[in-house]
């Protein structure tokens, strides 16, 4: 923060007299602080709602940068949201009866695969002992048996999954998951508010640096506000006086 200074000079007096023609006189300025408005994100300026000098409050918008792409991230993140918090809900809840039901007709056709790819195995096994096949013949036979043996623990592994519930591991996986994406989209919701310019106090709105329309640099300087009450007196007091001068008195 620096100052500005307004106006060029004033002249004050510096001793109360009754006579106003005798008072000694000090050179000073008129000043205001100053603050420098800055892009925080590297975007398109879209609008600058205010006129030079115009009185501001803190918060006042200032001006706004094109946010599409920030936007597109909050909603992909509310998506994500959503989606982790009904997986979790899924798994509170429990299996309902109709998934329970498909894990077990499963199981039960993969139990019934298996036999049939054990009693194959076997008659290939027989059928080369007596020559009437091929070795080709038998290494399918015993590749369709370990797939089906795959395939019927796989799913016994699921029964047994649905019929037990969910482990309490899962379920605090679950919960981390709906917390990370918590974290992600809030993350995201402040950097779509960076893309709004605001106030940081009361004052008044100095110039804008920047045109409507302008791709605009993170860190580029936007507008200048002049921060507090318009303007103060800075004046130079001439050495002589000092010695009689003390906080408070009035000049």
């Amino acid at each position: 923060m620096s100052t500005r200074w307004v106006l060029a000079a004033v002249i004050a007096a510096l001793t109360a007299c009754s006579d106003p023609s005798s008072a000694p006189t000090a050179v000073g300025q008129l000043a205001s602080e100053r603050v420098e408005l800055r892009a925080q994100v590297t975007e398109v300026l879209l609008s600058r709602p205010l006129d030079d000098g115009a009185t501001i409050t803190a918060a006042t918008v200032v001006a706004t940068q094109d946010a599409t792409l920030a936007m597109f991230r909050v909603a992909e993140a509310e998506a994500n949201v959503a989606a982790s918090r009904a997986r979790l809900e899924e798994l509170t809840n429990g299996t309902r009866s109709e998934q329970l039901s498909a894990a077990r007709a499963d199981y039960a056709g993969a139990a019934e695969q298996l036999a049939f790819r054990r009693a194959e195995l076997a008659r290939q096994r027989r059928l080369r002992e007596r020559g009437l096949n091929s070795v080709g013949d038998l290494d399918a036979a015993q590749a369709s048996f370990d797939q089906a043996v795959a395939s019927e623990a796989a799913a016994a592994a699921r029964l047994e999954e649905l019929a037990n519930g969910t482990r309490l591991e899962t379920l605090a996986q679950a919960a981390a998951d709906v917390d990370a994406a918590t974290a992600r989209l809030e993350q995201r919701r402040v950097e779509l508010d960076r893309h709004t310019l605001s106030a940081p106090s009361n004052g008044r709105l100095d110039r804008y640096v920047v045109e409507i329309g302008e791709q605009v640099q993170a860190g580029a300087l936007v507008a200048v506000l002049l921060q507090g009450p318009q303007p103060k007196a800075r004046i130079y007091v001439p050495a002589e006086y000092r010695p009689s001068l003390a906080p408070g008195d009035h000049v």
